[in-house]
């Protein structure tokens, strides 16, 4: 009923298509350009300083769920410059060894902060992402701390709970540790978790980020500079 609904909205207009994202489904082709020009006002867009890259250590933030990735993203990728991994539950072999080795190529120690539901899969995905990217790593010094969901966060925020699945063979474990109840990490309010998300990594941020960030602006301002240069100067038709 519901995806019947939105796609009547979508349909209407007043639900924005681009609200709604799929990342199951890809498009594999090359971008092209009208221009050097074009290509470089593009390049001016999307260029980012590794502003992270004087820093002591590497942080990581990992996500259980892909739907929650879009809430993330303003946060960790835009803001502050970091990768946002999604684990879609418990991760696959190659993406964990991927991760590990972009950490050992590295060689920094490594701060990965984890937001996954607070039910038996959820505290197992995070124990499994620690295990595996430690033994895939093993000269990495890897720390992996949960964000959210905590029960800590269940009373404070008054998240909303549900029942632990009796059938899941990791119940009895959970029960005795965390109590009858699970919580989806799609209970945290967007802008709590986006403030969640922010302040953690804020704690970890190399000595002089924001000047990083003003001459990375500055550069992007050189960057567009270029672009309208080169777009003013069209290339005579057969020039080399």
């Amino acid at each position: 009923m519901v995806q019947r609904r939105l796609v009547k909205l979508r349909e209407a207009k007043r639900v924005p298509w681009g609200w709604i994202t799929d990342g199951t489904r890809w498009v594999y082709g090359g971008n092209t350009y009208s221009g050097v020009g074009a290509f470089m006002e593009e390049a001016a867009q999307v260029y980012r300083r590794d502003v992270w890259q004087g820093a002591g250590e590497r942080v990581e933030i990992w996500i259980e769920k892909d739907a929650l990735s879009g809430v993330l993203l303003p946060v960790v990728v835009h803001q502050w410059g970091l990768p946002l991994y999604v684990a879609h539950g418990f991760s696959s072999l190659s993406y964990l060894q991927s991760a590990a080795e972009a950490a050992t190529a590295d060689g920094r120690p490594a701060t990965i902060f984890a937001l996954t539901d607070l039910d038996p899969a959820g505290i197992g995905i995070a124990k499994h992402v620690e295990a595996e990217l430690r033994r895939r790593a093993p000269d990495v010094d890897i720390v992996v701390e949960r964000l959210a969901v905590t029960p800590q966060q269940v009373l404070d925020w008054h998240l909303a709970t549900r029942p632990t699945k009796a059938g899941d063979s990791r119940a009895a474990r959970y029960v005795r540790e965390y109590g009858p109840t699970c919580t989806e990490l799609d209970a945290i309010a967007p802008e709590m978790l986006r403030s969640l998300v922010s302040v953690a990594i804020e704690e970890h941020a190399p000595e002089g980020f924001d000047q990083l960030r003003v001459v990375e602006a500055a550069e992007r301002e050189t960057l567009k500079k270029c672009a309208a240069w080169a777009q003013a100067v069209p290339m005579k038709e057969g020039a080399k």
